[in-house]
């Protein structure tokens, strides 16, 4: 009770003091509503010799984001995630990127190797790294942009993508990784069950 006369007495002192509460400012994030307009913009980044494009779509909210690199799956498999291989074209990487926008995200999404403009190197120096080393510079690109907050960058991969976005976690921080049906067995496992079927 005696905690509760102080309480009283200092609410009643003569030398109030302002009572509205400094506005705290919240940090951008991403919403369950698809609530932003999207800016789509074309970049290029540079892999050792090579120039590699791709496409951001980000709100055209003004703000700092979170920030996702998009890494597709096996085969030619561009930006968009369509492939050579595949007749039709659905499109289903630029699809997602510009919902992840619309709840604000900045995501990238590119080229990869021997996909849509991107020839990849001579083929005698192409291995695995290739696609990590890609997707190295993409993430440095993403991270230098005014729009997005490098406390809040991931990288989602899809399908192969996958393997790409652990083995990018594994030299450069990120603050999360994003598996799109990835691989959860050995490759040798995934091409027989795929085979099989």
């Amino acid at each position: 009770m005696r905690w509760l006369l102080v309480l009283f007495a200092a609410c009643s002192s003569a030398d109030k003091q302002p009572t509205t509460v400094p506005k705290v400012e919240q940090a951008d994030a991403i919403t369950l509503e698809a609530k932003h307009e999207v800016a789509s913009e074309e970049v290029t980044f540079t892999v050792g010799k090579r120039q590699v494009g791709g496409t951001i779509a980000a709100p055209k909210t003004p703000g700092r984001w979170p920030a996702i690199l998009l890494l597709a799956g096996s085969g030619p498999t561009d930006r968009d995630w369509n492939s050579a291989l595949i007749p039709t074209k659905n499109g289903s990487g630029a699809l997602l990127a510009t919902e992840l926008a619309k709840h604000g995200a900045v995501v990238l999404r590119f080229d990869k190797a021997g996909s849509g403009k991107n020839p990849g190197p001579p083929v005698a120096e192409w291995t695995i790294d290739t696609y990590r080393d890609e997707a190295i510079s993409a993430l440095a690109l993403l991270r230098a942009r005014p729009d997005v907050r490098g406390d809040r960058v991931f990288v989602a991969g899809h399908s192969e993508g996958g393997i790409h976005a652990t083995r990018l976690a594994q030299v450069a921080q990120v603050s999360g990784v994003i598996y799109l049906a990835s691989a959860s067995r050995t490759m040798v496992d995934t091409i027989l069950a795929q085979l099989e079927a």
